[in-house]
């Protein structure tokens, strides 16, 4: 299965290692690079081929906002819903394919 992963350390990495342990394709994006517009697009790209993206970011409501729109275009997304209720963060998703948790 091919995975996108994006968000902070630790957790996006050990989400990384868990993921290639488990024998999936999975790159990992870490939020701190977003400010470079290309890395951003490449981002939203690789999540359009993805079955599964996971976010994990938890500091900036609206970095988790911008991240999760990027990554809506992958066949199923994971969102961690620690800053901000399951319900706003799902509202951000322009299909209805997240999974929070």
């Amino acid at each position: 299965m091919r995975v996108v992963i994006a968000g902070e350390l630790p957790l996006a990495e050990d989400l990384l290692e868990l993921c290639v342990e488990a024998g999936h394709t999975a790159t990992l994006y870490l939020v701190e690079t977003f400010a470079e517009a290309d890395l951003a697009h490449q981002l939203a790209e690789e999540a359009s081929l993805a079955q599964a993206a996971i976010e994990c970011h938890n500091e900036s409501k609206a970095a988790k906002r911008r991240l999760l729109e990027m990554l809506d275009g992958a066949q199923l997304v994971f969102a961690s819903a620690l800053a901000c209720s399951a319900t706003e963060s799902a509202s951000w998703m322009a299909r209805s394919n997240a999974a929070l948790a």
